[in-house]
């Protein structure tokens, strides 16, 4: 397991310095509440925030602050062919000023008119989690236990031909 970690981690930071090939970045924290914000020698502020679920490339990924959601999810890769576009959720670390720690993005209305209105503005240490589909778990649930049928059906097939 230590060895698969090591080996995700050294992808990530792999990918990072793709992504961001002229960018170093301190880890000098400019909060005062504890919050990570990271200055860039460029003088851009970037902070982490955690892709999980239906896309193509989950993780932590380091943004600009201030970059929206469509960008975030292109930079993990895009959402996966299934994914729940009408039900992103973004979790926070800290209760915004009405007490909510969990929002809702509907992302097909942005891919279907361009309208933006359900984005957020993302903070540092946001995990967006891309849900799959019900159709689309339900379709796949059946495509693996049509193959362990199809293995099965091979097997009993071999064995009563000897």
């Amino acid at each position: 397991m230590k060895k698969t970690n090591y080996i995700l981690a050294y992808t990530c930071l792999l990918f990072l310095s793709l992504c961001f090939p002229n960018q170093e970045v301190s880890t000098e924290n400019i909060s005062t509440n504890g919050t990570k914000y990271f200055l860039g020698n460029d003088g851009i502020i970037h902070i982490y925030v955690n892709v999980w679920g239906h896309v193509n490339l989950p993780g932590r990924v380091m943004i600009s602050e201030g970059t929206d959601i469509a960008t975030i999810l292109s930079v993990a890769g895009g959402p996966k062919s299934g994914a729940d576009l009408e039900n992103i959720k973004i979790y926070r670390d800290n209760k915004d000023k009405r007490g909510n720690v969990v929002y809702t993005v509907n992302f097909k209305n942005f891919i279907d008119n361009g309208d933006k209105s359900d984005f957020i503005d993302i903070q540092p240490n946001d995990t967006i989690m891309i849900p799959q589909s019900t159709s689309s778990y339900f379709l796949e649930s059946i495509s693996t236990v049509n193959t362990i049928l199809s293995l099965v059906n091979l097997i009993l097939l071999m064995s009563s031909s000897n």
